[in-house]
Protein backbone atom coordinates (compact mmCIF):
# COMPACT_ATOMS: atom_id res chain seq x y z
CA UNK A 1 0.00 0.00 0.00
CA UNK A 2 1.11 3.57 -0.68
CA UNK A 3 0.61 6.44 1.74
CA UNK A 4 1.19 10.14 1.17
CA UNK A 5 2.47 12.20 4.10
CA UNK A 6 1.06 15.71 3.68
CA UNK A 7 1.61 18.58 6.16
CA UNK A 8 -0.89 21.46 5.85
CA UNK A 9 -1.44 24.68 7.75
CA UNK A 10 -3.68 27.16 5.95
CA UNK A 11 -6.72 27.74 3.72
CA UNK A 12 -9.12 24.85 4.18
CA UNK A 13 -10.60 25.19 0.69
CA UNK A 14 -7.11 24.90 -0.83
CA UNK A 15 -6.37 21.77 1.23
CA UNK A 16 -9.58 20.16 -0.03
CA UNK A 17 -8.68 21.20 -3.58
CA UNK A 18 -5.31 19.49 -3.21
CA UNK A 19 -6.81 16.35 -1.70
CA UNK A 20 -9.32 16.10 -4.56
CA UNK A 21 -6.41 16.48 -6.96
CA UNK A 22 -4.47 13.67 -5.25
CA UNK A 23 -7.51 11.38 -5.28
CA UNK A 24 -8.11 12.09 -8.98
CA UNK A 25 -4.58 11.28 -10.13
CA UNK A 26 -3.64 8.43 -7.78
CA UNK A 27 -5.04 5.69 -5.57
CA UNK A 28 -2.76 6.61 -2.66
CA UNK A 29 -4.08 7.01 0.86
CA UNK A 30 -3.27 10.51 2.08
CA UNK A 31 -2.28 11.10 5.72
CA UNK A 32 -2.74 14.77 6.54
CA UNK A 33 -0.98 16.51 9.41
CA UNK A 34 -2.45 19.83 10.52
CA UNK A 35 0.11 22.21 12.00
CA UNK A 36 -0.30 23.24 15.61
CA UNK A 37 -0.15 26.82 14.30
CA UNK A 38 -2.65 26.10 11.52
CA UNK A 39 -5.63 28.26 10.58
CA UNK A 40 -7.98 25.35 11.34
CA UNK A 41 -8.00 22.34 13.63
CA UNK A 42 -8.00 18.63 12.83
CA UNK A 43 -11.73 18.28 13.51
CA UNK A 44 -12.60 21.10 11.09
CA UNK A 45 -10.54 19.38 8.42
CA UNK A 46 -12.07 15.99 9.19
CA UNK A 47 -15.60 17.40 8.91
CA UNK A 48 -14.74 19.00 5.58
CA UNK A 49 -13.21 15.78 4.26
CA UNK A 50 -16.37 13.87 5.15
CA UNK A 51 -18.63 16.48 3.53
CA UNK A 52 -16.59 16.20 0.32
CA UNK A 53 -16.73 12.39 0.46
CA UNK A 54 -12.96 12.03 0.69
CA UNK A 55 -12.89 10.11 3.96
CA UNK A 56 -12.25 6.72 2.31
CA UNK A 57 -8.99 8.01 0.84
CA UNK A 58 -7.83 10.56 3.42
CA UNK A 59 -6.76 10.09 7.04
CA UNK A 60 -6.29 13.01 9.42
CA UNK A 61 -3.56 12.63 12.01
CA UNK A 62 -5.24 13.54 15.35
CA UNK A 63 -1.97 14.87 16.80
CA UNK A 64 -0.64 18.26 15.73
CA UNK A 65 2.93 19.43 16.23
CA UNK A 66 4.55 22.79 15.59
CA UNK A 67 5.87 23.33 12.09
CA UNK A 68 7.51 26.05 10.03
CA UNK A 69 10.29 26.36 7.47
CA UNK A 70 13.11 24.10 8.65
CA UNK A 71 10.75 22.18 10.94
CA UNK A 72 8.47 20.45 8.44
CA UNK A 73 10.23 17.19 9.25
CA UNK A 74 8.43 17.08 12.61
CA UNK A 75 5.09 16.78 10.81
CA UNK A 76 6.36 13.93 8.63
CA UNK A 77 7.79 12.13 11.66
CA UNK A 78 4.43 12.45 13.40
CA UNK A 79 2.71 10.96 10.35
CA UNK A 80 5.15 8.04 10.40
CA UNK A 81 4.30 7.46 14.07
CA UNK A 82 0.60 7.63 13.20
CA UNK A 83 0.96 4.96 10.51
CA UNK A 84 2.96 2.82 12.92
CA UNK A 85 0.19 3.10 15.52
CA UNK A 86 -2.44 2.25 12.90
CA UNK A 87 -0.65 -1.03 12.27
CA UNK A 88 0.32 -0.31 8.68
CA UNK A 89 2.42 -3.03 7.05
CA UNK A 90 6.14 -2.46 7.39
CA UNK A 91 6.64 -2.96 3.65
CA UNK A 92 4.11 -0.24 2.80
CA UNK A 93 5.58 2.82 1.11
CA UNK A 94 5.36 6.44 2.25
CA UNK A 95 5.57 9.27 -0.28
CA UNK A 96 6.26 12.81 0.89
CA UNK A 97 4.43 15.84 -0.47
CA UNK A 98 4.04 19.50 0.46
CA UNK A 99 0.97 21.71 0.62
CA UNK A 100 1.92 23.64 -2.52
CA UNK A 101 2.35 20.83 -5.03
CA UNK A 102 -0.27 19.20 -7.29
CA UNK A 103 -0.52 16.37 -9.80
CA UNK A 104 -0.90 17.30 -13.46
CA UNK A 105 -0.65 13.94 -15.21
CA UNK A 106 -1.93 10.41 -14.75
CA UNK A 107 0.48 7.49 -14.45
CA UNK A 108 2.14 7.95 -11.08
CA UNK A 109 0.62 4.71 -9.76
CA UNK A 110 2.34 2.72 -12.48
CA UNK A 111 5.56 4.70 -11.96
CA UNK A 112 5.89 3.76 -8.28
CA UNK A 113 4.35 0.29 -8.43
CA UNK A 114 7.56 -1.65 -9.08
CA UNK A 115 9.84 0.52 -6.96
CA UNK A 116 10.71 0.52 -3.27
CA UNK A 117 12.28 3.98 -3.04
CA UNK A 118 12.58 7.30 -4.83
CA UNK A 119 15.06 9.91 -3.65
CA UNK A 120 18.10 11.89 -4.72
CA UNK A 121 21.73 11.24 -3.88
CA UNK A 122 22.72 14.89 -4.09
CA UNK A 123 26.32 15.43 -3.05
CA UNK A 124 26.94 17.66 -0.06
CA UNK A 125 30.37 19.09 -0.63
CA UNK A 126 32.21 22.08 0.79
CA UNK A 127 32.18 25.44 -0.97
CA UNK A 128 29.07 24.72 -3.00
CA UNK A 129 26.31 27.21 -3.80
CA UNK A 130 23.54 25.17 -2.15
CA UNK A 131 23.66 26.83 1.26
CA UNK A 132 21.59 24.22 3.20
CA UNK A 133 24.31 21.66 2.44
CA UNK A 134 26.90 23.94 4.01
CA UNK A 135 24.77 24.20 7.17
CA UNK A 136 24.05 20.46 7.29
CA UNK A 137 27.79 19.74 7.21
CA UNK A 138 28.13 21.81 10.39
CA UNK A 139 25.54 19.69 12.21
CA UNK A 140 27.90 17.55 14.31
CA UNK A 141 25.09 15.44 15.75
CA UNK A 142 23.85 14.61 12.26
CA UNK A 143 27.33 13.62 11.10
CA UNK A 144 27.78 11.47 14.20
CA UNK A 145 24.42 9.79 13.70
CA UNK A 146 25.08 9.01 10.03
CA UNK A 147 28.50 7.58 10.89
CA UNK A 148 26.91 5.53 13.67
CA UNK A 149 24.68 3.88 11.07
CA UNK A 150 27.66 3.00 8.90
CA UNK A 151 27.24 5.93 6.56
CA UNK A 152 30.16 7.85 5.13
CA UNK A 153 28.54 10.96 3.66
CA UNK A 154 25.55 13.25 3.68
CA UNK A 155 23.29 13.28 0.64
CA UNK A 156 20.42 15.62 -0.06
CA UNK A 157 17.10 14.98 -1.73
CA UNK A 158 14.06 16.93 -2.79
CA UNK A 159 11.37 15.88 -0.33
CA UNK A 160 8.36 16.26 -2.67
CA UNK A 161 7.74 13.05 -4.57
CA UNK A 162 10.36 11.07 -2.66
CA UNK A 163 9.38 7.64 -1.36
CA UNK A 164 10.68 5.20 1.27
CA UNK A 165 9.51 1.90 2.80
CA UNK A 166 7.74 2.39 6.13
CA UNK A 167 10.10 0.08 8.03
CA UNK A 168 13.10 2.18 6.95
CA UNK A 169 11.32 5.37 7.98
CA UNK A 170 10.50 3.93 11.40
CA UNK A 171 14.17 3.09 11.86
CA UNK A 172 15.18 6.58 10.73
CA UNK A 173 12.65 8.09 13.14
CA UNK A 174 14.23 6.18 16.00
CA UNK A 175 17.74 7.33 15.00
CA UNK A 176 16.55 10.94 14.92
CA UNK A 177 15.04 10.52 18.39
CA UNK A 178 18.12 8.77 19.79
CA UNK A 179 20.48 11.51 18.65
CA UNK A 180 17.95 14.30 19.36
CA UNK A 181 18.59 15.71 15.91
CA UNK A 182 15.54 17.96 15.80
CA UNK A 183 16.78 19.79 18.91
CA UNK A 184 19.61 21.47 17.01
CA UNK A 185 19.40 25.24 16.69
CA UNK A 186 20.90 25.17 13.20
CA UNK A 187 18.45 26.47 10.60
CA UNK A 188 18.09 24.42 7.44
CA UNK A 189 15.49 22.11 5.78
CA UNK A 190 16.28 18.91 7.70
CA UNK A 191 13.81 16.82 5.70
CA UNK A 192 16.03 17.28 2.64
CA UNK A 193 18.96 15.55 4.38
CA UNK A 194 17.77 13.24 7.14
CA UNK A 195 15.67 10.78 5.14
CA UNK A 196 18.04 10.42 2.19
CA UNK A 197 21.27 10.34 4.23
CA UNK A 198 20.02 7.77 6.75
CA UNK A 199 18.33 5.64 4.09
CA UNK A 200 21.63 5.44 2.21
CA UNK A 201 23.56 4.72 5.43
CA UNK A 202 21.13 1.88 6.19
CA UNK A 203 21.76 0.32 2.78
CA UNK A 204 18.78 1.61 0.81
CA UNK A 205 19.49 2.94 -2.66
CA UNK A 206 17.01 4.88 -4.80
CA UNK A 207 15.51 3.14 -7.79
CA UNK A 208 14.55 6.43 -9.45
CA UNK A 209 14.22 10.14 -8.73
CA UNK A 210 11.26 11.97 -7.15
CA UNK A 211 8.39 12.64 -9.55
CA UNK A 212 7.55 16.27 -8.63
CA UNK A 213 8.98 18.94 -10.92
CA UNK A 214 10.11 21.84 -8.70
CA UNK A 215 10.62 25.37 -9.92
CA UNK A 216 13.34 25.68 -7.28
CA UNK A 217 15.73 23.63 -9.39
CA UNK A 218 15.10 25.80 -12.43
CA UNK A 219 15.95 28.92 -10.41
CA UNK A 220 19.09 27.33 -8.94
CA UNK A 221 20.32 26.12 -12.32
CA UNK A 222 20.04 29.62 -13.78
CA UNK A 223 21.42 31.65 -10.89
CA UNK A 224 24.30 29.30 -10.12
CA UNK A 225 25.43 29.33 -13.72
CA UNK A 226 25.58 33.12 -13.42
CA UNK A 227 27.45 32.85 -10.10
CA UNK A 228 30.03 30.58 -11.74
CA UNK A 229 30.65 33.34 -14.29
CA UNK A 230 31.11 35.86 -11.45
CA UNK A 231 33.57 33.60 -9.65
CA UNK A 232 35.60 33.01 -12.78
CA UNK A 233 35.83 36.48 -14.26
CA UNK A 234 35.17 39.09 -11.56
CA UNK A 235 37.30 40.23 -8.60
CA UNK A 236 36.06 38.85 -5.30
CA UNK A 237 34.37 41.99 -3.95
CA UNK A 238 32.85 42.90 -7.29
CA UNK A 239 31.68 39.31 -7.73
CA UNK A 240 29.90 39.34 -4.39
CA UNK A 241 27.97 42.46 -5.32
CA UNK A 242 27.17 41.06 -8.76
CA UNK A 243 25.89 37.81 -7.23
CA UNK A 244 23.67 39.65 -4.77
CA UNK A 245 22.25 41.89 -7.50
CA UNK A 246 21.75 38.96 -9.85
CA UNK A 247 19.96 36.93 -7.20
CA UNK A 248 17.60 39.85 -6.50
CA UNK A 249 16.84 40.45 -10.18
CA UNK A 250 16.40 36.77 -11.03
CA UNK A 251 14.05 36.29 -8.10
CA UNK A 252 11.99 39.38 -8.92
CA UNK A 253 11.71 38.38 -12.58
CA UNK A 254 9.66 35.28 -11.76
CA UNK A 255 11.06 33.45 -14.82
CA UNK A 256 11.32 30.23 -12.84
CA UNK A 257 7.67 29.99 -11.74
CA UNK A 258 5.48 27.10 -12.85
CA UNK A 259 3.47 28.06 -15.93
CA UNK A 260 0.66 26.56 -17.97
CA UNK A 261 3.16 25.68 -20.69
CA UNK A 262 5.28 23.81 -18.12
CA UNK A 263 2.25 21.73 -17.19
CA UNK A 264 1.44 21.04 -20.83
CA UNK A 265 5.05 20.08 -21.48
CA UNK A 266 5.05 17.67 -18.53
CA UNK A 267 1.88 16.07 -19.84
CA UNK A 268 3.47 15.82 -23.31
CA UNK A 269 6.87 14.65 -21.95
CA UNK A 270 8.61 17.65 -23.50
CA UNK A 271 9.57 19.62 -20.38
CA UNK A 272 13.14 20.91 -20.32
CA UNK A 273 15.07 19.27 -17.49
CA UNK A 274 17.43 21.44 -15.39
CA UNK A 275 21.04 20.53 -14.76
CA UNK A 276 22.83 22.18 -11.88
CA UNK A 277 26.54 22.85 -11.45
CA UNK A 278 27.71 21.84 -7.97
CA UNK A 279 31.41 22.01 -7.29
CA UNK A 280 33.11 20.16 -10.11
CA UNK A 281 30.10 18.07 -11.05
CA UNK A 282 26.69 18.45 -12.65
CA UNK A 283 23.59 17.31 -10.78
CA UNK A 284 20.44 16.34 -12.70
CA UNK A 285 17.36 16.22 -10.43
CA UNK A 286 15.16 14.17 -12.80
CA UNK A 287 15.91 11.11 -14.85
CA UNK A 288 13.49 11.90 -17.67
CA UNK A 289 10.45 13.95 -18.66
CA UNK A 290 8.41 10.75 -18.54
CA UNK A 291 9.17 10.41 -14.81
CA UNK A 292 7.37 13.65 -13.85
CA UNK A 293 3.75 13.73 -12.72
CA UNK A 294 3.35 16.75 -10.43
CA UNK A 295 4.57 20.33 -9.98
CA UNK A 296 5.75 22.65 -7.22
CA UNK A 297 5.06 25.49 -6.41
CA UNK A 298 1.35 26.09 -6.87
CA UNK A 299 0.12 29.12 -4.96
CA UNK A 300 -2.07 28.30 -1.95
CA UNK A 301 -4.89 30.45 -3.31
CA UNK A 302 -8.01 28.73 -4.62
CA UNK A 303 -8.43 31.22 -7.47
CA UNK A 304 -4.78 31.19 -8.52
CA UNK A 305 -4.67 30.86 -12.35
CA UNK A 306 -2.29 27.88 -12.29
CA UNK A 307 -4.38 26.08 -9.68
CA UNK A 308 -7.53 26.78 -11.70
CA UNK A 309 -5.82 25.52 -14.87
CA UNK A 310 -4.87 22.27 -13.14
CA UNK A 311 -8.48 21.81 -11.97
CA UNK A 312 -9.64 22.22 -15.56
CA UNK A 313 -7.46 19.44 -16.97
Amino acid sequence: MYYVSLPVHEKLNVVIDQLENFCTYSDFTVVVHVSKEGEFCTQELQDCIVSHKLDERVLVNPISVSTGWGRIIDAHLQNISFLEELGANLDDKVIFHSSNDMFVKLGVVDYVSNKSSLFHLRNCVSNQYWWPAEVAQKDKNLLEAVAGCGGVRLVGSQIEGSMYPLDVLIEIKEIIRRYQLTKSELFYPREEFYFSSFALALGLKPEATPYVYSEVHRFDAKIWNYWRFCDRFLPLNVGRLAKRAGNFLYFRSGFYKISKSDISNIRNHTISLPHIYEGNSIWRPYISAESLFAVKRVSRSYDDPIRAFIRSL
